[in-house]
């Protein structure tokens, strides 16, 4: 009996946590460990990662994982999994590995990395592995082929069907071997709703642009968006022009694409804090980030330029935006936008409905299925509105509607002997770890924490602490309140001796009028009638925090 199953851990109806696993019987292969940067306000949380507590169940059954890419938001969750997994194999292409140091600096020199080379076959248990290069934003980046005796498994991600040119990567690299029959396809549907007209070049659209301008040319990119970043150096190479770059991870990535020959030698420097640069009235500034950070990045580094790097923005200077906003950072674009028209008005920005990422459009996917022609289609990354245009492209290539599978996170997808058992719940040991500090690799927060810090957000919270004695009936030290985030106490001094006095006088009465002083019952009542006071003074309700020490309470 040959039993195989999907199991989403991470990357389904959301963009990013890629983090997926096939179950051969008794082995199981992982593949990626991406993070989520949060789009909006962060309430202090550095990122998310998805829970890992499948693997704890079944670390003894894991026989490695394999990186599809070098991108950081494919495999920043990593060193989690070597948590639980320190001696697990890591597969990827060499480049791949290479970047994992970038990443992770001396802390991946202890890891089992195993390069795999292009179509080559990997025996791992009873499964034969066969990683082959896919046309993708980074170099080396691979798709992966899993056969067992019965099985083939196609997974692939972040693709285009196309040549890029830049990489010397063919379009035919793009699939393994057209006749062995594919039983299931797994394939990246983050872009299926994006019209076919849009492409990922920029090139084309901002070279003109910047050839005319003889003066500095400032672009925003997200740092994912390698091969953009790489057009536009092939631009300055043509224009002999020196680039320099904001952000040493992109520095350092580009350097090594550099050294091993994937990318021609050019003139570039990191643009580091505090040191002096002689920068060319012509010279070309790549500022990237992340998605979350980009924009409001780009704000404070145009602000802060002359003080931090000793030059400034004109109004001769071109600024190219080019990089589409994406749902959560489009406050942060327009503001941007705000901020450079009180500088300059030379701007190009990228259209939205003509750019996209990497990631495989449904002229894409209708070219795959051509070559392949999976029995069954799996459809992971993109949201479940993407994935539904990926299914009417299945169906018209003459595949039965009932074999595109949809499965959330947490859910398996079953076969036994290449024929469909059912779609489960796993267990409920899934969802996301809220990691606070990137630096402490064993902090992380929960939900709870969140949700207050939400609440200070909103409205603000107080806390009052104070000892009394129930025997004596009295007060011993007077109330500490701290109000954080409901306002500013230079201009209410008033309001904070205000309830300070309305917490004596409630503890004075429930001295006197009950019998037996019940200290939940004073706090309920404190809680309300401050509540009131706030309302009706500022407008806010904030979160109420009481802390009544009776040191004559029974123990």
């Amino acid at each position: 009996m040959n039993e195989f199953s999907f199991v989403a851990l991470g990357g389904q109806d959301e963009l990013n946590s890629d983090f997926f696993a096939l179950e051969f019987n008794n082995s199981i292969f992982l593949i990626d460990s991406g993070l989520e940067v949060p789009m909006q306000a962060n309430y202090g949380i550095k990122y998310y990662i998805p829970k890992m507590k499948y693997l704890e169940k079944n670390k003894d059954k894991i026989k490695g994982i394999f990186i599809t890419s070098g991108v950081y938001e494919k495999i920043g969750a990593l060193e989690y999994v070597l948590k639980i997994i320190p001696n697990l194999n890591i597969y990827g292409s060499k480049i791949t590995l290479k970047l994992l140091k970038i990443y992770f600096g001396e802390e991946s020199d202890k890891w089992n990395l195993i390069a795999m080379k292009n179509k080559e076959k990997n025996i791992i248990g009873n499964i034969s592995v066969i990683p082959f290069l896919i046309s993708s934003t980074m170099p080396g980046s691979y798709g992966y082929q899993f056969k067992s005796k019965e099985s083939n498994i196609v997974f692939i991600s972040g693709y285009v069907f196309d040549s890029i040119r830049e990489y010397n990567i063919p379009v035919w690299n793009i699939y393994p071997n057209p006749k062995e029959k594919v039983t299931t396809l797994i394939s990246d549907s983050k872009l299926g709703s994006k019209p076919i007209s849009a492409e990922y070049h920029i090139k084309n659209k901002i070279e003109t642009k910047i050839k005319d301008n003889n003066f500095k040319t400032f672009l925003t990119i997200y740092e994912s968006n390698i091969f953009n970043i790489v057009e536009v150096i092939d631009i300055a190479r043509t224009l002999q022009r020196k680039v320099f770059f904001t952000n040493k991870t992109t520095y350092d990535v580009i350097t090594l694409l550099m050294k091993n020959k994937i990318i021609n030698n050019f003139k570039y420097e990191f643009l580091k804090e505090g040191e002096e640069f002689s920068i060319p009235k012509d010279a070309i500034i790549i500022f990237s980030e992340n998605k979350a950070n980009l924009f409001k990045g780009a704000i404070e580094f145009i602000k802060n330029a002359k003080l931090l790097f000793d030059f400034e923005f004109s109004n001769r200077d071109l600024v190219v935006i080019a990089s589409v906003p994406e749902s959560g950072n489009e406050h942060h674009f327009s503001s941007l936008q705000s901020t450079l028209s009180s500088i300059t008005s030379n701007i190009l920005k990228i259209p939205v409905d003509s750019f996209r990422e990497m990631h495989p459009n449904s002229f894409d996917l209708k070219n795959y299925l051509q070559i392949i022609s999976p029995k069954y289609f799996i459809p992971i990354k993109g949201l479940y509105k993407d994935q539904i245009q990926m299914q009417k492209v299945f169906i018209e290539s003459g595949n039965q509607a009932t074999n595109f599978l949809f499965a959330y996170n947490g859910q398996k997808i079953s076969f036994e002997d290449n024929k469909l058992i059912g779609i489960s719940p796993v267990g409920k040991e899934f969802g996301k770890i809220i990691i606070e500090d990137s630096k402490n690799k064993n902090k992380s927060i929960n939900e709870n924490v969140v949700n207050e810090r939400i609440e200070l957000g909103k409205n603000g919270i107080v806390t009052i602490s104070i000892i009394v004695s129930s025997k004596n009936k009295e007060i011993i030290t007077n109330p500490d309140i701290q109000l954080r985030g409901v306002i500013f106490l230079k201009n209410e001094n008033s309001l904070l001796t205000e309830l300070q006095n309305k917490f004596i006088e409630l503890i004075k009465f429930f001295f006197h009028e009950d019998e037996i002083f019940d200290k939940n019952k004073v706090v309920q009542k404190t809680s309300k009638e401050i509540t009131k006071i706030l309302k009706q003074r500022i407008k806010k309700t904030p979160t109420m925090v009481i802390k009544l020490i009776d040191k004559d309470a029974k123990k």
